[in-house]
């Protein structure tokens, strides 16, 4: 087995399973990201508050980060519904229209949308385990075999 760097292939494996699965999963997950405005948080936060929700905000999604898309999508599934009922209000935001609006609460009313990212989210979250034991500087190289097995075997449940 000759992996150079095996936490870099695991997560380009991910990124190419990403472009299958959905172009709306993460285009959901930058639409996402373009409220984070200290503006646009406030009137979410209000809305989620009002609401009895938790006050969440969304976490940034770097490409290059590999533990970033994990932490990222579990938090935007955490604030889905108070999401949900923010943009059902349309509030009104300098460059959001409301065409713009309708589009992004359709897929929030997505219910297999949902589901892919719950999906997703549960399958990065093995892969980062993965990760964080191959980067242990303690891991023998014998074990690599059997860390990328239980992986693909957890995944497969």
């Amino acid at each position: 087995m000759d992996l150079k760097d095996p936490n870099h292939a695991l997560n380009l494996v991910l990124h190419h399973c990403l472009e299958i699965l959905s172009e709306k999963v993460l285009g959901l997950v930058n639409k996402i990201h373009n409220f984070n405005f200290p503006q646009r948080i406030a009137l979410l936060n209000k809305t989620q508050k009002e609401n009895n929700f938790k006050e969440l905000s969304p976490k940034h999604y770097a490409k290059t980060r590999w533990l970033s898309l994990e932490e990222s999508l579990e938090r935007f599934l955490d604030m889905w519904d108070g999401l949900r009922k923010f943009v059902d209000q349309k509030p009104s935001l300098t460059g959001v229209t409301t065409k713009q609006y309708e589009k992004l609460l359709s897929l929030l009313n997505d219910k297999k949308l949902r589901f892919d990212i719950i999906f997703l989210s549960g399958v990065r979250n093995k892969i980062n385990k993965a990760n964080v034991e191959l980067q242990n500087s303690k891991l023998e190289i014998q074990n690599l075999k059997i860390i990328l097995f239980k992986l693909v075997k957890s995944i497969m449940k």
